[in-house]
């Protein structure tokens, strides 16, 4: 079978022989047709020559009969085609061989490749002392050239085949030598490879091969590798045999930490319940400082209103007596038909309404409801801003422009702020509404205002602006105050970490305010510079496609631009 590594080798062995002969035959070709060739033209040559020194005297003396013998003398060479005496003005004096070729057209060859008609055509000239007498003209047969040729190689192509077949024979035989050394190996292999699969040790060995050092080479390393192959089966099943234990004695280990695992994962479930609640809790307190610090402020906001009502409810109160007693003696007047009655009663009208000024009266009446309906609708505004914030606990969102809940925030703040900073508010009016929780938003615009009013010092300045900016709807709240060292920039987001002086702030403002934000998938940005000023910015998403991948505390530190 080709397959098999015998014929591999015979085959191959034989192909590379006869590529070797067929290019030895190819060279040796090629010799002996050079050889031939070259022999063919110089005889041609010589004889043409030899030819030209018989005919001389022939030609000279104009012996015609003499010529004709000569041409067929010369003729009677077995490779001589024909033989041709011209005399000076191309007349044919004497010429011998067949009629098509002594009819053609003769065209002189230098070399045997120029012959394309089976005929070397060459000539010699005919001359004594210089004066030419004519010339004369012979062709030599070419295919004795190919004869010889096909001769010689018919003769290297039997030496080939005859190489070929000794060459395979040979190599057939001796691949048979070292096959049957290889195939000791293979069945060796093979018990060693079945023995393995059952794990039993290796007792086999194979005869090393002195007299072939290269097979013996092998067969060495073959048995090195059967005690190598021995040492790692035992040292497998001491592995074996400790994995086993060792199984056993992980399986109850995992038993063992699962349950401890169980565990502490009810454990873990019962402080991280613990965590939300305590986060609860201190979002709770937070927001209960954050109302704390808004308690004063909005009751002396709400408390101002309510005393100019008040107190328009008073002059009403005097109003409504005199509008009663002009009232009174109104009726009085229209219920009597007595004619000196109602003069006395119309004067005593006139009197009233002199006394009580009624055309004043009456002005002042809607100035002091419509100062009233202003208080009170203060008042409105601020409990609804409280009320608003009081949602900060609940997780319900609705669409809202951030800029309303900017002037509710206001608000409410006013009173801390407006005695010590001056506010300066640039909202735009395009903003669009986005989905937010309208309390929490509420909650974190208050405590960054706070925390700015609590920065600046007498007649600072705060400055507030919404504006949109690429695919976000943006709040900056900047203040001149005394800005924040570069160490605690990194730390402001913190829980618990303040800068202000015990009993002034829990600490929890900004961490809160941060994962407010970060729940609407927005963030939160500052920038900072001592003696200069700090700007926090909301950047709050107009849509889910501008969510951020991830909401990390940045700040970097440069002038705020106030």
């Amino acid at each position: 079978m080709i397959n098999s590594l015998r014929s591999k080798i015979s085959i191959g062995v034989t192909l590379i022989e006869a590529a070797f002969l067929l290019f030895l035959a190819v060279i040796v070709t090629s010799l002996v047709k050079d050889m031939l060739e070259a022999s063919l033209s110089n005889k041609a040559k010589i004889s043409a020559q030899l030819f030209a020194s018989m005919t001389t005297d022939a030609v000279v003396s104009f012996d015609i009969a003499s010529l004709e013998s000569f041409v067929d003398v010369m003729l009677q060479q077995d490779d001589v085609a024909y033989a041709r005496v011209v005399d000076p003005t191309n007349q044919v004096l004497a010429q011998a061989g067949a009629l098509p070729i002594l009819s053609r057209v003769v065209a002189y060859d230098v070399s045997i490749e120029q012959v394309d008609d089976g005929i070397f055509d060459t000539f010699a000239t005919i001359q004594v002392d210089e004066q030419v007498f004519g010339r004369v003209e012979m062709g030599f047969k070419t295919y004795t050239i190919a004869n010889s040729i096909e001769e010689v190689q018919t003769v290297v192509a039997s030496i080939a085949i005859t190489e070929i077949v000794f060459v395979s024979i040979v190599s057939f035989i001796f691949s048979g030598y070292l096959i049957r050394q290889l195939t000791q190996l293979k069945v060796s292999a093979e018990n060693v490879t079945a023995k393995l699969g059952t794990g039993e040790k290796i007792t086999e060995k194979i005869n090393t091969f002195d007299n072939d050092k290269e097979i013996s080479v092998v067969g060495d390393a073959f048995n090195t590798l059967i005690d190598s192959l021995n040492r790692q089966t035992r040292k497998t099943k001491k592995f074996q045999r400790e994995l086993f234990d060792l199984n056993e004695s992980l399986e109850e280990q995992i038993i063992n930490r699962t349950s401890m695992l169980k565990k502490s994962n009810a454990q873990l479930q019962t402080i991280n319940n613990s965590l939300k609640e305590t986060q609860i809790q201190l979002g709770q307190a937070e927001k209960m400082a954050s109302v704390g610090q808004l308690a004063a402020g909005v009751a002396h906001e709400i408390n101002n209103p309510i005393g100019f009502v008040k107190s328009n409810l008073g002059s009403l109160k005097s109003y409504n007596q005199a509008y009663i007693e002009i009232l009174q003696c109104l009726q009085r007047f229209m219920g009597t038909k007595d004619v000196f009655e109602r003069r006395q009663l119309n004067q005593q009208l006139q009197q009233l309404i002199e006394q009580h000024d009624l055309d004043f009266l009456l002005d002042d009446t809607v100035d002091l409801l419509n100062e009233s309906n202003d208080g009170l609708e203060r008042v409105s505004e601020i409990v609804m801003g409280m009320k608003a914030f009081s949602r900060a606990d609940t997780d319900s969102k609705q669409h809202f422009c951030i800029n309303n809940c900017i002037n509710t925030t206001l608000k409410m703040v006013r009173n801390q702020l407006k005695y010590h900073c001056d506010i300066q508010t640039n909202l735009d009016p395009n903003l669009p509404e986005i989905e937010i929780n309208v309390g929490k938003i509420i909650q974190v615009l208050t405590n960054l205002l706070v925390n700015a009013g609590q920065a600046v010092a007498e007649n600072g300045k705060i400055a507030v602006n919404s504006y949109m900016n690429d695919g976000f709807v943006e709040v900056s709240v900047s203040d001149n105050g005394s800005g924040i060292d570069d160490e605690h920039l990194s730390q402001l987001f913190n829980p618990f970490f303040t800068t202000k002086a015990e009993g002034e702030g829990t600490g929890l403002g900004l961490s809160i305010s941060f994962n407010i934000i970060k729940e609407h998938g927005g963030e939160i940005l500052v920038s900072s510079e001592l003696g200069v000023g700090t700007c926090f910015t909301i950047r709050l998403p107009e849509n889910n496609a501008c969510l951020l991948d991830h909401n990390t505390p940045t700040s970097d530190v440069r002038t705020t631009l106030i």
